[in-house]
């Protein structure tokens, strides 16, 4: 509805009469009537439902034509395979052949090298030798285009003559090779972490299990392959733990997980690696200065482990521009926030890169030597120490 106004015998104007919005004339755009947008009509609900329903069957449609489609063309490519290459026992030779007689083609080989090989050797295993990828040139020239380490090791241990167990083939000419070696490194790829933290676990190594271990106390677990990084009660970096516990021992790895247990639960955004890593620079700078549940309290009143983000990214420098030196940076602001008394710390100085690594150390020396000699756990009680000078 629309109000209109008139004007009486004097010239002023007054109320008219009530008249519908519809009535209304054209608006008028730059001189021109404009027609009014009439009103949407409303929805009909079981028109919506048959719209989204027959979406729904075109776009499974597709979807089946897609697979049918994508199912052909491997068929296509598994028989055009078979075909070029013929049988496998006939493409490929299984033999012993003598280390001695392979050779290492450098035009696009890797560059050998010798701590790897000497490695190798000093913890030689035949059952985890496996086989070296030869080729064999037409002028009968034996090109290693995988395994060269693995056979030097095998020469230093069994003499220069060793038998090794080879993978033949029978390619012409070396830009095949370059091509072979290529396609067999690029096809290769490594285990994921969690799956090599598996197999570590289940070969009953100490490292993982201690990590494993340290874990379990805090009912979490780590994030195997496939999962999702939301699910609860899970850690996705075990690296970064692995790491604590390689470094300063299990005990700094149980005192920075039982921080962030305490703060955010079984919530896996407060394990990611950066929180954990700068939690435990934290504790390795601070920690004769620190007290333990007022570290808890500040990092429970972020609303969000995603604010540790935020304030890491705006701590972050160019002369270091490590993610967790910013994170310990953002916990060391909220650390001392508010703190005027004797347990603040001193103010925060950026540091590059090789300083910065110089006082994790140091405060690494001083963990071991306090709690991993004597396998206490932290904090234990102790006489009020002096400020820090860093």
């Amino acid at each position: 509805m629309a109000r209109t106004f008139k004007t009486d015998a004097e010239g002023n104007l007054i109320p008219g009469s009530v008249e519908p919005a519809a009535d209304l004339p054209d608006r008028v755009a730059n001189g021109r009537a404009v027609a009014r947008k009439p009103a949407p009509a409303p929805v009909d609900p079981q028109r919506k439902a048959e719209v989204a329903a027959r979406r729904t069957a075109i776009l499974d449609e597709v979807r089946e034509r897609r697979r049918k489609s994508r199912d052909e063309d491997r068929q296509a490519k598994i028989a055009h395979a078979r075909t070029l290459f013929g049988p496998l026992d006939q493409a490929l030779k299984i033999d012993w052949l003598p280390a001695n007689t392979l050779s290492y083609p450098p035009e696009y080989q890797r560059v050998f090298d010798d701590d790897k090989a000497m490695k190798y050797a000093m913890d030689f295993n035949p059952n985890m030798f496996g086989t070296i990828a030869v080729n064999i040139r037409p002028d009968g020239f034996r090109a290693m285009l995988d395994g060269q380490h693995r056979v030097f090791a095998a020469q230093l241990v069994h003499g220069d003559d060793v038998l090794v167990p080879c993978v033949v083939t029978y390619l012409k000419t070396s830009k095949e090779e370059a091509e072979a070696w290529d396609g067999y490194n690029n096809a290769r790829t490594q285990p994921v972490l969690a799956a090599r933290f598996r197999a570590a676990v289940h070969a009953e190594k100490e490292a993982p299990l201690e990590v494993l271990l340290v874990l379990r106390e805090f009912d979490l677990r780590p994030l195997w392959e496939k999962e999702s990084r939301t699910t609860p009660n899970t850690v996705a970096a075990i690296r970064s733990v692995q790491y604590m516990a390689d470094t300063a021992g299990a005990t700094s790895a149980r005192a920075v997980v039982g921080i962030l247990h305490e703060v955010g639960g079984g919530d896996p955004a407060w394990y990611r690696d950066f929180i954990l890593n700068g939690t435990w620079q934290f504790l390795m700078r601070y920690e004769p200065y620190l007290r333990r549940d007022r570290l808890v309290t500040v990092l429970k009143g972020l609303d969000d482990p995603k604010t540790l983000d935020k304030l890491a990214a705006g701590n972050r420098t160019m002369v270091n521009g490590s993610i967790s030196y910013a994170c310990c940076a953002a916990i060391h602001a909220l650390y001392n926030a508010n703190e005027h008394g004797p347990n603040r710390l001193p103010d925060w100085t950026i540091q590059s890169t090789t300083r910065a690594g110089a006082i994790i150390r140091e405060g690494v020396r001083a963990w071991r030597a306090k709690y991993e000699v004597p396998s206490v756990p932290w904090p234990v009680p102790q006489a009020k120490a002096r400020r820090p000078r860093r």
